[in-house]
């Protein structure tokens, strides 16, 4: 499943989905060319594509016969949503693109149980008290949390 949307909900609505599903996830950046998108389609053997309305010609331009979804018409949660497959660690669950910095990005398979092992400290660090000049451990910002709630 090609994922090609900015932030959005409905982008991990789709990817849990094809967790759920047991199906391969290529998520993309949304400012990937014409030329990047027909790489990436083509070396992950994508079958649907999930856009938002704006990157649909994108899409369709790098591979036109390619179904597309229109991300702003995705269906809700159906009750009788199949159940998910047994859990298989070693399956690919996505298919994430390198920068490509110094030749074609490459796509990378990522499995279940890489996530669990990336996941696994997340609470330890997350629930870490701050250091003296801030949250040292999330590199994201330099601003230091707020107190009041």
């Amino acid at each position: 499943m090609h994922l090609i949307t900015a932030n959005r909900p409905e982008f991990l609505d789709v990817w849990f989905g094809c967790a759920r599903l047991g199906a391969v996830v290529v998520p993309v950046n949304p400012l990937s060319t014409t030329a990047e998108v027909a790489h990436q389609l083509t070396d992950s053997h994508a079958t649907l594509s999930v856009a938002d309305p704006q990157l649909r010609a994108t899409v369709v331009a790098a591979a036109g016969d390619l179904p597309v979804l229109d991300a702003d018409e995705l269906p809700a949660r159906r009750a009788d949503a199949p159940p998910p497959p047994p859990h298989r660690p070693a399956a690919t669950a996505a298919i994430m693109f390198t920068s490509g910095t110094t030749s074609a990005p490459k796509g990378v398979q990522v499995t279940p149980a890489n996530y669990l092992r990336a996941g696994r400290p997340s609470p330890r660090t997350w629930a870490s008290p701050p250091r003296t000049g801030g949250w040292s451990r999330c590199r994201c910002s330099t601003a230091t949390p707020s107190t009041t709630a």
